[in-house]
């Protein structure tokens, strides 16, 4: 009687295979290394972004002097000021305007500066921001009078030679 009741009781689990050490090390290493191949390219694309972002907000700003040229014959005055909508405006029939961008390396406002003699019609735009200087290998070179002599990680524009770093 013990024997068959022992029998009856005895009965086989089904074998359950997991994934050893070695597999999910392997896995491990595989995702790692991808991650070391990816994650560069995404932070160099955000530079380049950066990059772009600011050449527009310079050429907008540039749009706006120029506006303000064509109604007053001359620019606005001043020398190293931040740009914000009330140094491009006379009255406010005359916003050239309305929002400012600001500098998306460290969200500053742009620095202009009137440097005309007179009767002259010339300004630069300081984007003051430290940009990486592999995101600017498409940009050219300052001609010399624009910007400083910091290095080239910075942009610029002014009329004559448009956007530029120095």
């Amino acid at each position: 009687m013990s024997q068959v009741y022992q029998d009856e009781l005895t009965f086989d689990l089904p074998q359950q295979r997991g994934f050893t050490l070695v597999e999910l090390m392997v896995v491990v290493a595989i995702i790692a290394l991808i991650a070391t191949i990816i994650i560069p390219n995404f932070i160099h694309a955000r530079q380049q972004a950066d990059v772009s972002t600011s050449e527009a907000n310079l050429k907008q700003i540039a749009t706006g002097l120029e506006l303000y040229l064509g109604d007053f014959d001359i620019y606005p005055a001043g020398s190293d000021l931040k740009v914000t909508p009330t140094n491009l405006y006379k009255s406010t029939n005359n916003a050239y305007m309305q929002q400012t961008p600001i500098d998306p390396v460290d969200g500053q406002d742009y620095i202009y500066t009137n440097t005309s003699v007179t009767g002259g019609a010339d300004y630069t735009l300081e984007a003051p921001g430290t940009y990486d200087s592999v995101a600017l290998t498409n940009v050219g070179n300052c001609p010399t009078g624009v910007g400083s002599s910091a290095g080239d990680t910075q942009l610029w524009y002014s009329p004559q030679s448009g956007i530029c770093k120095n």
